[in-house]
């Protein structure tokens, strides 16, 4: 197909070949193809032959080409990896470097000494007369036996997480798993449990296609409940939503969003996707495809959500008696106070920092109402939980939201405190006192 045939006849009379007609009229299978590079091939497949002598076959399908194919490249890696490392034509080890290419028309290639337990992927691409096209989306990830578990404890639920192909650098014991982030990145759109977790998926391939089945997706609705698509960057130690450089949904066959590049000089503001519009009640057919240049570093979700308002956040904010916050405050200011040594004159206390408790909210400027700070906080000024909850919820940038406004540190709602013995302190201050000394 692609290809443009002619012919020629010639008779046999009397044992005689007479003279060949003239040539026909050229005919093409199909749209005729021009000269050029090679297109796009399929994605290969990989197969395991051995596990004893780590051993996996590459398989792609040939294409026509003008001129014919002279040619493939096979290029290899464990799955995560961003290096990729090519298959030697003839040893079939695999190599750094580009040193030759299978001569066509080879359709497959064995490839030696791989590691058991790590699951690898391929790629193919043709080469002609005229050069070598583009590579091929990679395989299907396979893996000689089982794969091996990269197990690491979340500090916040404390269950053990498998991190498959991708990596953690940071520190190991601020690690939070992508389930508990995704839970706690929008307290305005909060999960609903227990089953609010309708996909959690650590990117391996560019394309992804599946499944959903949403047989309440009504019911939900009436409820204000919402379907989010939220993804975050493995190696982070932060709830930010992080899309990949590009991101395309489709469901059912229709487009529900684009994510984009930014445009050069501009910052792109990433804020979760509600996908509920495009779907279905019952079963709709997902496909999301990535363009990055590491998409394995991505975890993907999709989250089943209810609303919130400040006042529902703030009616589940903890607090903390008054008695266990006296005795923060005592603990914070011991460490501020030192007593000169004893061949010192004056046997007075000096005050290091300042001792003084503001009772005027950094955030409205006004007397702080209900006061709360950070559970791990460590300052006395408390601020008012209403307008830290209504400041957050006005911020348009979802990765800037939550920090303490006293020490810039995280803070979400769940380590917000209300503060008893500042709530003590307010209540037996009038009103015009905007700041008193604890001594």
């Amino acid at each position: 197909e692609g290809i443009e045939y002619e012919a020629t006849i010639a008779f046999l009379v009397n044992g005689r070949w007479s003279m060949e007609s003239e040539v026909s009229r050229p005919v093409c299978i199909g749209t005729k193809k021009l000269p050029g590079l090679p297109d796009k091939p399929k994605e290969p497949r990989l197969t395991v032959l051995s596990e004893q002598s780590g051993q996996m076959r590459v398989r792609w399908q040939p294409i026509t080409t003008v001129p014919a194919l002279t040619g493939c490249t096979v290029r290899f890696r464990p799955v995560g990896e961003r290096a990729w490392q090519y298959v030697h034509p003839t040893s079939w080890n695999l190599i750094e470097k580009d040193e030759g290419f299978v001569p066509a028309p080879a359709a497959e290639v064995n490839v030696v000494g791989l590691e058991p337990g790590v699951r690898y992927e391929a790629m193919v691409a043709f080469k002609n007369k005229m050069g070598q096209g583009p590579f091929s989306t990679s395989s299907e990830p396979a893996c000689i036996g089982r794969p091996v578990q990269k197990l690491i404890r979340c500090t916040y639920c404390y269950n053990d997480y498998d991190l498959q192909h991708s990596d953690y650098t940071r520190d190991p014991d601020a690690y939070w798993c992508p389930l508990c982030r995704f839970k706690h990145m929008d307290p305005f759109n909060a999960v609903v449990e227990p089953y609010g977790m309708l996909l959690c998926h650590i990117v391996v391939r560019p394309n992804i296609n599946f499944s959903l089945d949403l047989p309440e997706l009504k019911a939900w609705r009436k409820e204000d409940q919402s379907i989010f698509m939220r993804v975050v960057k493995m190696d982070s130690d932060n709830c930010a939503q992080m899309w990949p450089k590009r991101c395309h949904f489709e469901a059912n066959g229709a487009e529900v969003f684009l994510i984009k590049e930014p445009e050069e000089g501009h910052v792109r503001r990433d804020v979760p996707m509600n996908i509920s519009a495009g779907l279905k009640p019952g079963l709709n057919t997902i496909s999301i495809t990535i363009e990055d240049p590491y998409p394995a570093g991505y975890v993907i979700s999709l989250v089943r959500t209810q609303t919130m308002n400040a006042q529902q956040i703030a009616a589940q904010t903890p607090a903390c008696n008054e008695e266990q916050a006296k005795a923060r405050v005592m603990t914070l200011l011991a460490d501020t106070w030192a007593t000169p040594v004893d061949n010192e004159e004056e046997e007075e206390i000096t005050c290091v920092i300042s001792n003084k408790l503001k009772l005027r909210c950094p955030l409205s400027f006004e007397r702080v109402d209900i006061p709360v700070r950070g559970d791990e906080c460590m300052h006395l000024q408390c601020f008012g939980l209403g307008a830290y909850l209504e400041s957050n919820m006005k911020m348009r940038a979802l990765n800037n939201r939550w920090t303490c406004p006293v020490c810039n540190t995280g803070l979400r709602p769940h380590d917000l405190r209300v503060d008893g013995y500042v709530q003590k302190v307010l209540s037996e201050t009038p009103d015009r006192i905007e700041e008193v000394l604890i001594m």
